[in-house]
């Protein structure tokens, strides 16, 4: 059985809920039905039968490396893609020995004005495929944005064609979760229609980091810090305006580096120079608060 969107009906929930109150394992749901994880996490959430323990399910792998990188809204395809930034990126990432990067999603343009040649969605897909760069040792994880959204939707099987190189996983939409040295980490893509309200369900994050801003600013709420990863793009709102920060967002494009100490852990930010060199920022050590909670 293979469903798209479209099918994503009470019908169709009510069969994922009773195939979850049968095997309890959503890999399962996942691979069987063809949804990606995070897709049928969010249906079991707002069916509201299971918040007493879905808190087991959160996250969805263990992440092992002291120092990983983040990267966010590449957008392949349109007007302001820039390719050589993350081929930068990835001899930066050989040289520090880092093997994952996490990407906060917007990895194509989808269906815009901003588009350039690449008019088509099935190229656009092709484009990224054969553009980002491939090393064996790096693994790149993905949570997919709303621009990512507009070219999965209409036709569900481009989603199993971006999720086709092995050195790539796309984890699914909105939000996904990993247990990082006994902590909780969100990645997530930030829009409010994305939302999952998992504090509700007694599942607590140390750190959150956000795609779709386009800009790079720590933000401590309610106990919690948000780390806005800003775009390996050519944004238009920094090019436009001709400022590198407004209001202490930093608009530069860039990517940022996170490494994990026992009680907390150091953001650091890098951005391109306007002679396309990497230039190291400032760093911020951030405070774990939440360990060993649901993930």
């Amino acid at each position: 059985m293979k469903m798209s969107y479209k099918d994503f009906n009470k019908k169709a929930i009510d069969n994922i809920c009773s195939i979850f109150e049968y095997t309890h394992d959503i890999h399962y749901i996942s691979t069987c039905l063809n949804i990606n994880y995070n897709m049928v996490l969010s249906l079991l959430i707002s069916s509201g039968k299971y918040n007493d323990i879905l808190g087991n399910y959160y996250c969805q792998f263990d992440l092992k490396d002291k120092k990983i990188l983040l990267l966010s809204d590449t957008h392949y395809g349109s007007a302001y893609d820039n390719i050589n930034y993350a081929y930068d990126v990835f001899d930066f990432a050989k040289e520090n020995n880092i093997r994952t990067i996490f990407h906060g999603g917007d990895i194509l343009e989808g269906v815009s004005n901003n588009t350039n040649e690449i008019l088509d969605a099935d190229n656009q897909i092709d484009y990224f495929l054969n553009k980002y760069p491939f090393d064996k040792g790096i693994k790149t994880y993905v949570v997919l944005g709303n621009h990512d959204y507009l070219v999965i939707k209409p036709k569900c099987i481009r989603y199993h064609a971006l999720n086709s190189r092995e050195d790539i996983n796309i984890m699914g939409f909105k939000k996904v979760f990993v247990n990082w040295d006994e902590s909780n980490i969100g990645l997530k893509h930030n829009i409010e229609k994305y939302k999952l309200f998992l504090s509700n369900h007694g599942f607590f994050e140390d750190f959150c980091f956000k795609g779709h801003s386009h800009y790079f600013l720590i933000k401590e709420f309610e106990g919690q810090f948000h780390v806005h990863v800003p775009a390996l793009c050519n944004d238009p709102s920094y090019y436009m305006s001709n400022q590198n920060e407004i209001d202490g967002r930093l608009f530069r494009p860039g990517f940022l580096t996170a490494e994990m100490f026992d009680d907390y852990m150091v953001v650091t930010n890098y951005y391109f120079d306007n002679n396309n060199t990497i230039v190291k920022g400032s760093e911020h050590p951030l405070i774990k608060k939440y360990k060993k909670t649901s993930c």
